[in-house]
């Protein structure tokens, strides 16, 4: 079972989406993990993994961060098709 993020991502501040992105970012950072540069709508940017041919994916940062923690499959970002994360926990 996947779990939303849902409207409570609505309830943060811009700011506050990109800080909750950034932290998840930081946990993720691994070079066994799939080559992927995150690029969200807010502007955070972040390269990742070293593992296959390098793929940009974009998004709002409550999509990122539900995808990057195993949350979603990917709905609601670019070019995610085929790398999902462990659920975060």
């Amino acid at each position: 079972m996947r779990l939303s993020v849902g409207p409570h991502a609505a309830i943060l501040s811009p700011r506050e989406r990109e800080r909750v992105l950034t932290a998840i970012l930081l946990l993720r950072d691994d070079e066994s993990l799939p080559a992927i540069d995150i690029v969200s709508d807010a502007g955070v940017t972040a390269s990742l993994g070293a593992v296959g041919e390098r793929r940009t994916v974009t998004g709002p940062d409550a999509a990122l961060w539900a995808w990057l923690t195993g949350r979603t499959a990917g709905e609601g970002v670019t070019d995610a098709e085929g790398i999902t994360f462990p659920l975060a926990g």
